[in-house]
């Protein structure tokens, strides 16, 4: 007697899982060890952003290169002041 198993999975986010699937049979039970691993993202960015002086109500723009040499990913800017965030 034997089984083959095809498993298929479709996570529900991004994250690293770790899980187990039992088997119950007639004789006895065992487990699969389940684990879901991507590959993380190698952003290249400056350290250190450089940017002009703007007076309030005007506007300037600015172009920073880089790229993604990993897993997928995103980026987000932060305020330095975290109170400023919500501005």
């Amino acid at each position: 007697m034997s089984v083959i198993f095809c498993i298929h999975f479709h996570a529900t986010n991004l994250s690293d899982f770790d899980d187990e699937l039992v088997i119950v049979t007639d004789v006895g039970s065992f487990s699969i060890k389940l684990k879901a691993r991507r590959h993380h993202p190698e952003i290249t960015l400056p350290m250190k952003l450089e940017c002009q002086n703007c007076w309030l109500g005007d506007r300037s723009d600015m172009v920073f290169r880089f790229s993604n040499k990993g897993g997928e990913g995103g980026y987000r800017f932060y305020c330095f002041n975290e109170e400023d965030d919500a501005k």
